[in-house]
C-alpha cells in the first residue's frame, strides 16, 4: 500500500461520512460509512492475514474520498446512494466468503490427497488459505501435483484394479501408493512436505525453481524460463511471500495528473485542462442520429455529468451539422444557466469536425475557447487555425488520456444510438399491419430509417428490400397513409 495513501488517511477527521475506494481505472471499487472516517479508514492499513476478502480489496486501492455528514443515519442513506450508483464490485464481493478458495489436504485420508473448496469443514483435514487469486492457486497445485505426485483420485481408497487406466500414474504424475510404489511412511512424508509448503515454511522449493531458471535462462531457452518466472510468481501470491524486488510503481492518480500536465504541453494551454468534455456523433446512414458529451475531471470520468442528444435539426448524413447543433446546445445551455465551462473540448474527428464545433462556439459567443480535434486513423490532434496536426508519441501520457476520453465518448454515443434504435423497433405502426412480424419490421425499418420514409418509398422500393411482395408492400402504404 502507498505510504503517501496511509499518510493522507491520517489526516482524515474524527467525524461521521462515507468513504469511496477507487481502482487502477479511476472508478469505485468499495463504499463504506463510518462514524469515525479517520479510524474506520485507518483500520484497513492495519494486518489482515485472516481476511483474505479486505487484503484483494487493499490491492486494488489507489486512492480514497471521503464525504462528511452530520450523522450516523445521513451516511447510511449516502452509502447506499453510492453503491446504488456506482455498484462497487468489492461491496458484491465482500459479502460473501466463499468466492474466496481453500485448499483442502484430507490428512484424515489413509493416502491423502489436495483438492480446492469453498467451505471449510470440521472434518480432521488440513485447510489452507483463503487465496484472492485463484488463477495463481490452480497453477501453483498443479506444479505441486507434478512435484510431489500425490493421488488425484477421489474415493478415499483407491481400488486397485484401477491404476492401469490411471493417467496421472502413466504421465508420471503420481506415485501411485494404491499398488504400494510407494510405503505408506514415504508418501507420508510427501504429504508433510506439502503441507509445509502450503505453509510457507518451504523456501528451498523456491530456491530450486530461482535456479532452474536462471539456468534456462543462461542455457537462452527464454521461454521456458519465463515459464518458471511466472510460476515462481505464482507460488509467491500464493505462500504470500516476497522474495522478488518489484519496481515501485506510480500511483494511478499521480499518472493521471502527469497525464494532464502532459496534454497541457503538448497543446501550449495556459492552464491545465483540469475538465475536459468530449463529443461524438453516432447514426447509421444519418438515421436516428445521437451525440454524446462525455465528463473528465483530472483524468477520471465523472458519469454524473454525461450528456445525451437526441438530433433535432439535421437531416440525412451530415455528421460536420450534427457535431455543429450538439456543440451549440451544451454552450448555449452552460452559458444560459452561468454554469462554468471546461478547460478543454475535445472532438471526436479531424479538421473537419472541428470546424463544424468552432462554428458553434463562434455563434454562442466563446471562439477563443480550447478545442481540440482527434482524428483516429492517425491519431493526430488538430488545433484551430493550425494546418499540420500534433502528433504524439504511443507511449505518451497526453495521446493515452485523449484516446481513452475519445473512446469513452464513442462508447456513450453508440450505447444512446443502439437504445433508440431498439426501442423504434420495439414499438412502431407497423405492428398493427397484418402480414408484417418482428423480422419484416426491423428489415424495414434498418433499411429506410423511419416511417415516414416507408410512407413516402415507392411499392417497388418496398419490395426491394426483400422480405415483402407486392401485394404486402400495398398493404404497408395504404396502411401507413390512412395512419399518417
Amino acid at each position: 500500500m502507498n505510504v503517501s495513501l496511509r499518510e493522507k488517511v491520517r489526516k482524515f477527521p474524527n467525524s461521521p461520512g462515507v468513504y469511496l475506494m477507487r481502482g487502477i481505472k479511476g472508478s469505485v471499487i468499495y463504499v463504506g460509512k463510518a462514524i469515525s472516517l479517520k479510524k474506520r479508514v485507518a483500520s484497513y492499513f492495519k494486518k489482515y492475514e485472516d481476511s483474505p476478502k479486505t487484503e484483494a480489496l487493499m490491492e486494488e486501492v489507489q486512492e480514497i474520498e471521503f464525504i462528511k455528514v452530520s450523522s450516523e443515519s445521513e451516511a447510511l442513506i449516502l452509502e447506499y446512494r453510492f453503491i446504488k450508483e456506482h455498484r462497487p464490485k468489492f461491496n458484491i464481493m465482500l459479502k460473501d466468503d466463499k468466492r474466496y478458495p481453500l485448499v483442502r489436504l484430507s490428512v484424515n485420508e489413509p493416502l491423502p490427497r489436495l483438492s480446492v473448496v469453498r467451505v471449510k469443514k470440521d472434518d480432521g483435514a488440513l485447510y489452507f488459505g483463503r487465496y484472492t487469486d485463484a488463477g495463481a492457486l490452480k497453477r501453483t497445485l498443479e506444479w505441486l501435483q507434478k512435484y510431489f505426485r500425490l493421488r488425484t483420485c477421489r474415493p478415499s481408497q483407491p481400488k486397485r484394479k484401477d491404476w492401469i487406466h490411471c493417467m496421472d500414474y502413466k504421465l508420471g504424475h503420481c506415485i501411485a501408493p494404491c499398488i504400494d510404489e510407494v510405503t505408506e511412511e514415504e508418501y507420508r512424508q510427501r504429504v508433510h512436505e506439502v503441507s509445509l509448503f502450503l505453509n510457507g515454511r518451504s523456501q528451498e522449493l523456491l530456491r530450486q525453481l530461482e535456479r532452474q531458471m536462471k539456468e534456462l535462462s543462461k542455457n537462452e531457452e527464454y521461454e521456458k524460463a519465463a515459464q518458471i518466472r511466472d510460476l515462481l510468481k505464482d507460488c509467491q501470491k500464493v505462500l504470500k511471500v516476497r522474495k522478488t524486488k518489484i519496481p515501485l510503481i506510480k500511483k494511478h492518480s499521480d499518472t493521471a495528473h502527469d497525464d494532464v500536465k502532459e496534454l497541457k504541453e503538448a497543446l501550449g494551454m495556459k492552464h491545465l485542462p483540469r475538465v475536459i468534455e468530449a463529443f461524438d456523433i453516432s447514426n447509421i446512414m444519418g438515421q436516428q442520429a445521437v451525440g454524446s458529451m462525455v465528463y473528465f475531471e483530472d483524468g477520471y470520468p465523472n458519469k454524473n455529468y454525461y450528456r445525451r442528444f437526441k438530433i433535432k435539426t439535421v437531416e440525412g448524413i451530415n455528421d460536420f451539422a450534427m457535431m455543429k447543433e450538439v456543440v451549440t446546445r451544451r454552450y448555449l445551455r452552460l452559458i444560459k444557466e452561468k454554469k462554468p465551462l471546461p478547460d478543454l473540448i475535445l472532438i471526436d474527428g479531424g479538421k473537419g469536425q472541428l470546424s463544424a464545433a468552432l462554428s458553434a462556439l463562434f455563434e454562442v459567443g466563446i471562439p477563443k475557447h480550447s478545442i481540440v480535434g482527434l482524428a483516429k486513423k492517425f491519431e493526430e490532434l488538430y488545433l484551430p487555425y493550425q494546418s499540420d496536426p500534433i502528433c504524439l508519441p504511443k507511449s505518451s501520457g497526453a495521446r493515452k488520456l485523449v484516446q481513452r476520453v475519445r473512446d469513452e465518448a464513442h462508447r456513450f454515443a453508440i450505447g444512446f444510438h443502439k437504445k433508440l434504435r431498439g426501442q423504434r423497433i420495439r414499438n412502431s405502426i407497423l405492428d398493427d399491419i397484418e402480414g408484417i412480424g418482428p423480422k419484416r419490421k426491423q428489415a424495414l425499418l434498418l433499411h429506410f430509417g423511419s416511417i415516414q420514409k416507408i410512407q413516402k418509398a415507392s411499392i417497388e422500393e418496398i419490395v426491394a428490400v426483400g422480405k415483402v411482395g407486392k401485394g404486402l408492400a400495398e398493404t404497408v402504404k395504404k396502411a401507413l397513409k390512412s395512419r399518417l
